[in-house]
């Protein structure tokens, strides 16, 4: 039996549970950006390498390309990028927000940024930086219902 009161046990079991909380916070992303997607081979490689892997460990986040049905290398191009590939599953054309809606599905984060695939934020460390702190509730945003940013389009 265990003597609750032994400091050296109290200080353990906190130490274990303070590392089990960090661990599920590392695993669960901060946010996760989504991306819908249809026929977007010209310029996806383009537009995903600005979410490489250092920017995402940096800012906790995770990313998700939804796909709509594209019958080009959109997927293909999209597996060498993304944490997580949606595609769709049911016949006919898939809307834009219903990839938004299906990519949320997917997100492991409550707290979703969507971008369209011919887009990306003009500075994307620093967006991702007040993303990251709004979706903790900390920086001068954490009031805020909803964040935006100035984007970069590819007109392609």
């Amino acid at each position: 039996m265990f003597d609750l009161s032994n400091s050296e046990y109290a200080d353990k079991t906190q130490a274990i549970s303070d590392a089990e909380e960090l661990l599920e916070r590392r695993a669960k992303p901060s946010f996760s950006v989504i991306i819908p997607a249809y026929r977007e081979e010209k310029i996806l490689d383009k537009t995903l390498s600005v979410y490489t892997e250092e920017l995402r460990r940096k800012f906790e986040f995770e990313l998700i390309l939804s796909d709509g049905g594209s019958e080009d290398a959109t997927v293909e191009i999209a597996k060498k990028y993304v944490d997580k590939l949606v595609e769709k599953n049911k016949s006919g054309r898939q809307t834009i927000a219903e990839g938004r809606n299906e990519g949320a599905k997917a997100a492991e984060s409550e707290v979703l940024v969507f971008i369209n695939a011919d887009t990306v934020p003009a500075e994307p460390s620093v967006f991702f930086e007040k993303i990251r702190l709004w979706a903790k509730g900390e920086g001068p945003f954490k009031n805020c219902v909803a964040l935006t940013c100035a984007m970069e389009g590819f007109p392609e």
